[in-house]
Parts: C-alpha cells; structure tokens; sequence
C-alpha cells in the first residue's frame, strides 16, 4: 500500500477506508506546507499539509483523514 503524503489530512477521528491514527513526532514549516510525521502502530506516516491549515502539535495524537487519491494498492 502506498500512501500519498499530500492527499492525507489530520482529522478529530479515524473513519473512512484509512483508520489510521499516530502521534506527532516532528512538525516541519516548508513555507507552502507542513511536513508531519507520526508515529503510527503500523509504521511510520507522513503527511504533507497546505500551511493555510493548522498544524497538531509535536507529542499530540491525531487521526489521519485520506482524501481522494490518497491509497493506492500495488
């Protein structure tokens, strides 16, 4: 499975095909973005946010929210 960093979104709750939850290990400003990466029981994530949304905070855990295109199966 692959996931797609910039379809991927911080959401209140896990739901949805991707149930997928993690704790913020780093937080990274990009200028356009924010580079977040967790901590998840499978492994580690990263997602790519527009830097217009608010980033979590390192230490906090958050669900993952998989936007259109996000999940591809290879």
């Amino acid at each position: 499975m692959v996931l797609r960093a910039s379809r991927l979104r911080p959401a209140a709750e896990a739901t949805g095909p991707l149930a997928l939850s993690g704790t913020v290990s780093t937080v990274s400003y990009l200028g356009e973005s924010f580079e977040i990466d967790l901590a998840a029981a499978s492994g580690p994530v990263r997602m790519v946010i527009p830097s217009d949304l608010p980033p979590p905070a390192p230490g906090q855990t958050i669900a993952v929210e998989a936007l259109p295109g996000a999940v591809t199966f290879i």
